[in-house]
């Protein structure tokens, strides 16, 4: 049994987190179809993203891993895979011949990407962390330095990733991993501006040279070696610098009290802000987009915006359905399964 701690924060500055980082990534999308540099900057926002899941799970008690793992998987494959169904016609319609039969088959089974769904790499790696999650509690909760179970941990699914999982980057695994650990060393007693103040150096130095790198080389790389650990700086300077930016505002605002209205405008982003990230990348880049549709292009992002928010909130409430009927499916089996129980008895 995973170790009681306490529950997951609400407050003000993770909604705020949440907010900016779906601004990031639908802004990241945008800017890459107009081939901006700024786009590679502001794909932080994953790491936000990944990193705030971590902080926020190590401070949730999980009593049982089982209800946890089903309530979590229900909460993003059901959504997941009636994006796919819903989103499918479109590419047979209007990309005629654009989406093959094995890019449909790989996203249906995570086992690779095709054209219009490149977001889509971050659903298996949250449920893995996901996965991850009960058995963090417990490497935890042995009474290890803590500093010790965090750097094997790193080393250890860093090994796996790249070792057994090819396709797969370790950087965003251990995005998740430090947030976990940024969390519990908060427990311990560590205050949050000293572990602000540590992620510092880290998210000055890894982007100071992956920004002396990009002008050194602009991508021209002198050899195969440069280029393999340009890129391994490049994951980890979003790692700290996402990891950084989210302790430093959660540390700013940890006893500011946000406005009612708006709290709710942020309650109300944050609703719907899993369905935005699925939303939003067809429309913005590969076959189907629409930023090229006018000469004017505030028009197209305004027309782009407005329709991801449109599709997000009704998949947000088909997905909701569908969840209300398993739920109560599962409520009436078990239910069945209790009368029946107490009928033999």
């Amino acid at each position: 049994m995973v170790r009681a701690v306490l529950k997951q924060d609400r407050n003000d500055a993770v909604s705020l987190l949440r907010f900016f980082a779906m601004c990031f990534i639908v802004a990241c999308h945008i800017l890459r179809y107009y081939n901006h540099w700024l786009a590679w900057w502001f794909n932080v926002g994953v790491q936000i993203f990944l990193f705030l899941s971590g902080f926020l799970y190590a401070g949730r008690e999980i009593p049982d891993r089982f209800a946890f793992w089903g309530k979590n998987f229900v909460k993003i494959l059901v959504d997941y895979y009636l994006f796919l169904f819903l989103s499918f016609p479109f590419f047979m319609v209007f990309a005629e011949g654009e989406l093959p039969l094995s890019g449909i088959v790989d996203i249906f089974t995570f086992s690779g990407l095709t054209v219009g769904y490149g977001h889509l790499w971050f659903v298996p790696y949250i449920l893995l962390c996901y996965l991850l999650t009960p058995l963090l509690h417990d490497a935890f909760a042995r009474g290890t330095r803590m500093w010790v179970t965090v750097v094997l941990l790193c080393a250890l699914m860093g090994f796996a990733a790249r070792f057994f999982f090819s396709d797969w980057n370790p950087a965003w695994l251990n995005c998740y991993l430090i947030g976990f650990s940024a969390k519990k060393l908060q427990q311990s007693g560590r205050s949050s501006l000293k572990l602000t103040l540590v992620l510092l150096p880290f998210a000055g130095i890894t982007n100071a040279l992956r920004i002396y790198m990009d002008v050194t080389y602009f991508y021209a790389f002198e050899s195969e070696t440069v280029e393999f650990f340009y890129w391994i700086l490049y994951d980890y300077s979003h790692v700290f610098l996402g990891a950084f930016l989210c302790m430093l505002v959660l540390t700013a605002l940890q006893d500011v009290s946000f406005a009612p209205p708006l709290r709710r405008f942020l309650e109300f982003a944050n609703r719907y802000s899993y369905d935005v990230y699925l939303c939003h990348y067809g429309i913005m880049l590969g076959p189907l987009t629409l930023l090229g549709l006018t000469d004017r292009v505030w028009l197209n992002i305004l027309i782009v915006v407005l329709l991801t928010c449109v599709f997000a909130v009704v998949l947000h409430s088909l997905s909701k359905l569908v969840k209300r009927g398993l739920y109560g499916l599962r409520k009436g089996r078990k239910e069945s399964a209790q009368g029946a129980t107490e009928s033999s008895l």
